[in-house]
């Protein structure tokens, strides 16, 4: 595989196979947060507790450290050379205690000719990392937490960061670049790897391997930058949405950002939409003197149907989510991870929809949705069996897509949504009857 955006290789019929990156920049040989994020999983039966999940953030150097004091071994102060033993363990981490975030991390990706001067190449695919903020190559700040699929240089936002960063980044390097004793060491004639596939080759073959069937197709799910089809509704420029209904519209649009009105009249887009895939940031008001379920209250409903609710649900716990919480499928299912940012930070829902299928009036296949909350993965392919609150009644025909006006004014930017055809992705068959008409008051139904 190569740098980049390289494809790993081809299908059988021709097309890329692309490496699934949850929409990160980057992937292989590439010194963004895509080409060098990896997942480590540990299981240790009763010392540590199942399901729970590290966002601090952690390197190769403290998988070292971790096992050591998982042995018993102390690898603190004087005990062995700080060359030798660098990064921090994990335990507490992984223990569920609060550990120290205060670091930095170093990556460079070397590859300069050998013999050359490695100075030379000293801003050539290098990075620092921090818990908020990756300085790349000397010339670019992103700040992850507003940003985690790295679009916006914030450099010039932030210059005091990108400083201290490039410090930090000229000690390292000094300490580090005496260390590389090997630089003029010839290459080897052979390739020790190569070698051993041919020989498992030649005695007895490679087992055969087909892709596995998957829900959707993974390139769906890169949402860095607005596709070639992708259909701009809230830029930099200027907006596309429309009132939902007739009367004066209370949203407002300034410096690319479009702001929910304080009553309840909703926008929606001006076409409808089958299947699709869609990118919406979002940024939820502070309304302290709310409820909790009032405070930054809107919605981005899908066919003005399905409901991702937008809520301000910072520091509710993964065991306090409930279906009414921000990015939770409203008042069907939670979302499966609690990633809310603060009210007036900016957030992000990138969701892939296939919309239910139908066979004149009967319902045939649910709709099934998917959606990342923040870059994270919070609903996984899920069928919705029915209408969310109160989305319109499911039907055959494509229904706009609504940004809900909620007594809150959310703000919006940098919404677009690319027209899908997802007949070969199907959701799963249900038998329901025929619509049938309303029931009337007399026959039991209240």
């Amino acid at each position: 595989a190569g740098s980049g955006d390289a494809a790993l290789g081809r299908t059988a019929g021709g097309a890329e196979l692309r490496p699934f990156n949850a929409g990160m920049r980057g992937m292989k040989g590439s010194v963004h947060e895509g080409g060098v994020r990896v997942p480590f999983l540990v299981r240790w039966g009763d010392r540590f507790e199942a399901g729970r999940r590290v966002d601090t953030v952690c390197a190769h150097i403290d998988v070292l450290p971790t096992l050591a004091e998982l042995a018993g071994v102390d690898v603190s102060g004087d005990a062995y050379p700080r060359d030798q033993v660098e990064g921090r363990s994990l335990v507490p981490l992984l223990g569920g205690e609060e550990a120290a975030r205060d670091r930095y991390l170093f990556t460079h990706r070397g590859r300069w000719p050998t013999g050359a001067d490695p100075d030379a190449s000293k801003f050539e695919g290098c990075a620092v990392r921090s818990e908020r903020f990756r300085w790349v190559d000397g010339a670019e700040l992103y700040d992850m937490e507003a940003d985690p699929g790295q679009t916006r240089n914030v450099i010039a936002d932030h210059p005091d960061v990108a400083r201290a960063m490039a410090e930090a980044y000229d000690a390292w390097w000094a300490a580090t670049v005496p260390m590389m004793v090997h630089e003029d060491a010839p290459m080897s004639p052979t390739r020790p790897y190569h070698e051993a596939f041919r020989a498992q080759e030649a005695a007895r073959g490679i087992p055969a391997w087909s892709a596995p069937e998957l829900g959707l197709a993974p390139d769906l799910f890169d949402f860095s930058s607005r596709p070639p089809g992708g259909v701009e509704l809230v830029g930099d420029e200027g907006h596309t949405m429309v009132p939902e209904a007739e009367g004066e519209s209370l949203w407002t649009f300034e410096d690319g950002v479009l702001t929910a009105s304080p009553g309840w009249d909703s926008v929606v887009t001006p076409d409808p939409y089958r299947d699709f895939r869609m990118h919406v940031e979002f940024n939820v008001n502070v309304a302290p003197d709310k409820e909790r379920e009032s405070r930054g209250n809107s919605g981005v409903y899908i066919q003005r149907r399905y409901e991702i609710q937008i809520l301000d649900s910072h520091g509710v716990t993964e065991d306090e989510l409930e279906p009414w919480a921000c990015a939770s499928l409203y008042r069907q299912r939670k979302p499966d991870r609690a990633v809310a940012r603060p009210a007036g930070e900016w957030q992000s829902y990138d969701i892939v929809f296939r919309a239910a299928r139908f066979d004149g009036d009967r319902k045939i296949e649910d709709a099934r949705i998917t959606v990342f909350h923040n870059g994270v993965l919070v609903h996984d392919a899920v069928d919705v069996p029915r209408k969310t609150g109160a989305g319109e009644p499911e039907g055959p025909e494509p229904l706009p897509v609504k940004l809900q006006g909620h007594h809150n004014q959310v703000r919006f930017r940098d919404v677009w949504i690319e027209p899908l055809d997802l007949d070969d992705f199907p959701a799963t068959p249900v038998d329901t009857p025929a619509a049938t008409p309303a029931a009337t008051a007399d026959d039991g139904s209240r």
